[in-house]
């Protein structure tokens, strides 16, 4: 099994797929509807109309039925592309500033605290926060690409303040303060050898 769901998933066979989705849709669906307490097996059973036996074969525990929904259609970091470098970093970073709070922060912050089933969720995330960095930054910078360890430093430096800000106080950065980062980072980029 892996974070998602059954590893099956890489044959294709379209009922684990099917499967899959409808249970990541019921998880969130009861986050959105009656908040992250709700989410049980049973719970979630019920509304994906799927055996219990099911859920438990390939989500064990409840913060795996957590993080396959958020993995499925949560990927915190989304990165636009237009004419500007810092435009689209700063909507990036507004995306998910939007997306900690409300009730899909209470299920990001369980999976958070528990971890996930193969890798620790904060890791999957920054893996898939620095991929589609990556893309944006050399969208814009084709011919000055940025290495995998500079793109995850810049991440770092970028979401760092947003989630801490979220983890201690539940409060988003305001514009200028995001802002302030992207063109810090930005330069800082730059500058780098």
């Amino acid at each position: 099994m892996d974070a998602t769901g059954p590893t099956q998933t890489a044959t294709g066979d379209p009922r684990i797929a099917r499967t899959r989705k409808l249970v990541a849709r019921a998880v969130i669906s009861l986050i959105q509807s009656k908040g992250v307490t709700a989410v049980t097996h049973q719970e979630v059973a019920r509304a994906a109309a799927v055996g219990r036996a099911t859920l438990y074969r390939h989500w064990p525990t409840v913060p795996e039925l957590l993080y396959s929904a958020l993995s499925e259609f949560q990927n915190p970091f989304d990165f636009p592309r237009s004419d500007s470098l810092e435009n689209d970093i700063l909507a990036g970073l507004q995306a998910l500033s939007r997306r900690l709070q409300g009730p899909m922060a209470a299920a990001l912050r369980v999976v958070l605290s528990t971890g996930g089933p193969t890798k620790h969720p904060a890791t999957a995330f920054q893996d898939a926060g620095v991929h589609r960095f990556l893309e944006c930054w050399n969208y814009h910078n084709p011919n000055t690409p940025v290495s995998g360890d500079r793109a995850k430093l810049a991440l770092t430096a970028l979401a760092g303040p947003v989630f801490l800000r979220w983890l201690l106080s539940e409060t988003p950065l305001t514009d200028s303060e995001l802002r302030q980062l992207v063109n810090t980072s930005i330069r800082l980029l730059e500058e780098a050898p």
